[in-house]
């Protein structure tokens, strides 16, 4: 973990990591576990940056968002939200609201795959991420 926030990642602009993605690139929704591990510089990192940078649009649910910045503060000891926000802006990740139809496939993905239910095991955030997806 980084606890000195001047040791936190200062992301490049995108198109400076990669060439920007080809039309058409598959959507994806981010995890608040990428934002984490890229600001705090986890191991595998770099292989997040350019998965991210090549996926063309991509979007991360509000809810989710929240708990990113929130661990990031959490281990920084630091308020990051601009530079996240900066980041996520840089890559073209659009944040997603999160309303009350994704109240209802949260709920049902918990019911379905969450808590040890079924294979996939989500916990509460890894729900909010299906149904924003």
């Amino acid at each position: 973990m980084v606890r000195d926030p001047g040791k936190v990642f200062q992301p490049p602009p995108r198109c400076s990591l990669i060439p920007c993605a080809p039309e058409g690139a598959a959507a994806v929704i981010v995890d608040s576990s990428v934002v984490t591990s890229i600001f705090l510089r986890r191991p595998g990192h770099e292989r997040l940056i350019d998965a991210l940078a090549g996926a063309g649009r991509a979007g991360i649910g509000a809810p989710t968002l929240a708990e990113a910045n929130a661990e990031i503060s959490r281990a920084t000891g630091a308020d990051l939200e601009g530079l996240v926000s900066r980041f996520l802006q840089e890559f073209g990740v659009e944040v997603v609201p999160f309303g009350e139809s994704h109240t209802r496939a949260a709920v049902d993905a918990w019911r379905r795959y969450g808590g040890g239910h079924g294979r996939a095991g989500l916990d509460l955030g890894g729900c909010l991420v299906y149904a924003t997806a």
